[in-house]
């Protein structure tokens, strides 16, 4: 009943508040409940703000009561620690409280650190799956370099499909509807809440891109490495074949306007992807040579962000703003930046762009906290040497030769004298 008479605005004054906040004070002290407690503080503050009177810290004391939430917690229920920890934090921080803020993030930390999350493992019987892909291999290293890459580029059986996964996910969730309907939260190598999924569609999302994970890492990943690391046995799939592939079948070798004040300079994208895929050829080499393996460290954290740059090009060119602007607020200005990657690929218009499936993969590999989310990884360091994965590098070279393969049309306005030519979208 408070609530509702706090967000009415007409019918109730500040001097119907009176003294009310002094009753939630009281209250909160007496109840016996942190979580109660706590909406009965949140209460006070509304109060507060309606009657314009500053009695309390209400940020100070519901920082409290979820510590006191917290501590009892810390031994033997880390993960509602943490969260309790956090909420805690977030209001220490509204208080201004450095010495609580200091002494909750170390207890953060080391909750973090400590945490254990529970292993399921599910044993499948792949041996005729593996055989299969092992004679398909073999038959397409019958084919020319230039075939077999363009195999790679074009070859649908080489990702789930999009529509397939969604429908398996509403079949399984329909079988399993009091487990389909419950809210995930999503924690991060960190120990970090990274993501929380409450609706039906969030938690419909959550479970297709698992579903999607568990496909492409038990079928689809087990052929694209076999095809790849054959091909470079065979002498097949080579750095040349690769850069000739990718100057004749796709728009990275073709000069590109770009203006740095006023000047036009020539670019093209394959200079600059150049340097990286030498470094995965160099690297597999040694891996044949060696029976080591391979440091794809650079190979693929160039590749993430060279990868971000291409789509940056394509949006850019097909008149879709990669950049937004805020409110400078120091100095009554508005400034302008690029728009992060997560923003760009969840754009209306991406749907126009690009195949289901190959939006998926991308959405998957770059940036989806329930997928490998690259791009947030490398540009936080946040890997470690151990998990830069051979599966990586593929997937990032699938996603360059995908990429290659929608003609890159001009339609936004541009003094370049060069024009690239084709159908919207289409592909080679």
């Amino acid at each position: 009943m408070l609530g509702l008479m706090i967000k009415e605005k007409t019918i109730f004054t500040k001097d119907d508040f009176s003294g009310i906040d002094d009753l939630c004070f009281n209250f909160s002290k007496a109840l016996g409940d942190s979580h109660q407690a706590i909406t009965i503080l949140q209460l006070g503050e509304m109060v507060e703000q309606k009657t314009g009177n500053a009695k309390y810290n209400w940020n100070e004391l519901i920082a409290e009561s979820y510590e006191k939430m917290m501590t009892p917690n810390l031994q033997n229920n880390k993960h509602v620690a943490i969260e309790f920890c956090n909420h805690a934090l977030e209001y220490y921080k509204l208080a201004k409280n450095e010495e609580k803020i200091e002494k909750l993030e170390a207890i953060y930390t080391e909750l973090s650190r400590s945490l254990e999350f529970p292993k399921i493992e599910v044993e499948i019987d792949l041996k005729e799956y593996i055989a299969d892909c092992e004679k398909r291999v073999k038959e397409l290293m019958k084919f020319t370099p230039e075939q077999i890459i363009g195999f790679i580029m074009t070859d649908k059986s080489l990702l789930p499909d999009y529509q397939f996964t969604k429908e398996l996910t509403q079949k399984i969730s329909k079988q399993f509807q009091m487990q389909a309907n419950l809210p995930i939260t999503l924690t991060d190598e960190q120990g970090h809440t990274a993501q929380c999924f409450t609706t039906p569609e969030e938690i419909e999302l959550y479970r297709t891109l698992h579903q999607y994970h568990m496909i492409l890492e038990n079928y689809c990943m087990r052929f694209l490495n076999m095809v790849f690391i054959e091909g470079l046995k065979e002498n097949k799939i080579t750095y040349e074949a690769l850069m000739e592939f990718f100057q004749k079948y796709s728009w990275f070798g073709k000069t590109i306007p770009k203006k740095r004040f006023n000047k036009e300079v020539p670019h093209n994208w394959l200079s600059l992807l150049a340097p990286s895929l030498f470094e995965y050829f160099a690297q597999m080499d040694y891996w044949k040579a060696s029976g080591n393996y391979p440091n794809l460290v650079l190979c693929i954290d160039s590749l993430v962000l060279k990868i971000e740059g291409l789509l940056r090009d394509m949006f850019f060119f097909k008149g879709i703003a990669t950049f937004t602007s805020k409110a400078d607020k120091r100095h009554g200005k508005r400034i302008t930046y690029e728009k992060e990657l997560n923003a760009l690929l969840n754009e209306k218009r991406m749907s126009e762009l690009f195949d289901p499936n190959d939006l998926l993969l991308f959405k998957f590999v770059l940036i989806e906290k329930a997928g490998y989310n690259l791009r947030h990884k490398i540009a936080h360091s946040l890997m470690l040497s151990a998990e830069y994965h051979v599966n990586y590098a593929h997937l990032l070279i699938l996603i360059l030769l995908k990429l290659g393969s929608y003609n890159l049309t001009i339609t936004r306005k541009t003094d370049a004298k060069e024009r690239i030519n084709s159908n919207n979208s289409e592909r080679i």
